[in-house]
């Protein structure tokens, strides 16, 4: 099992043992020319729309089609055919040594772990208006946090609008922002963005995380590594 293989298959049965909700099994990996995936480019255009980040006069919804989107895990989470949230998650891999923020936003901070293959960067996290007051969220990070675990990647990056209100959100989810890493996005709009570091090992020791959130993390965080493994080996000889 790897960063390619890596889908609900393996994360499923651990998220049915700590959750018992069908909000988070619904949480699925999808691929590049498929008809989830084309919901995902839609919700996602919608979302970048919303906060400031796409001039919708001068970009269509197939900018959100990512030649990258080939090489990250993408999450989404359907109620029948709408996409209730997407979340994408990169590594550096092969075909891409570098972060997204690296790479195409020419993002570059000096930290140890900025360039690390045991990074997970999270990108274009959009939520339908309709579910944002339910856990599908959460789920998504839950998921995050599992795959962490089994790919051994404890070090996540996030990149969002510096506007204070967004920055307090995502401090509340477990990024610290206290590095004050800015650069202007000049492919989204010129807009002024910030980037935000975790330790994932070590969230519980910041007092800004929620307490959702910081359950979330520590159920996480307590799954013993060789039920992880269990998992890893019945993913491997089904």
């Amino acid at each position: 099992m790897n960063w390619q293989s890596i889908d609900e298959t393996v994360w499923g049965p651990i998220l049915t043992e700590i959750e018992d909700s069908e909000l988070a099994s619904s949480v699925k990996r999808v691929y590049p020319g498929t008809r989830e995936y084309e919901a995902v480019v839609q919700l996602r255009y919608r979302g970048l729309a919303e906060t400031g980040f796409i001039d919708t006069g001068r970009m269509k919804p197939a900018c959100m089609r990512l030649q990258r989107d080939f090489d990250s895990v993408i999450l989404a989470a359907f109620d029948g055919e709408v996409c209730m949230a997407t979340l994408t998650l990169n590594t550096v891999t092969s075909h891409h040594p570098g972060l997204a923020m690296e790479l195409e936003k020419k993002a570059s901070i000096r930290h140890p772990h900025f360039r690390s293959r045991k990074t997970l960067e999270f990108t274009k996290f959009v939520i339908e208006p309709a579910y944002r007051n339910t856990r599908i969220g959460l789920y998504m990070y839950e998921v995050s946090a599992i795959i962490s675990r089994m790919l051994d990647k404890p070090h996540f990056w996030q990149v969002g609008r510096d506007d204070e209100r967004d920055v307090f959100v995502r401090s509340r989810a477990g990024f610290d922002y206290s590095g004050n890493f800015r650069f202007t996005d000049v492919s989204l709009n010129n807009m002024v963005s910030r980037i935000g570091y975790m330790h994932f090992p070590g969230v519980l020791s910041n007092g800004n995380v929620s307490r959702v959130f910081r359950r979330m993390f520590e159920t996480v965080l307590s799954i013993p590594e060789a039920e992880l493994c269990r998992h890893q080996l019945l993913e491997h000889t089904a």
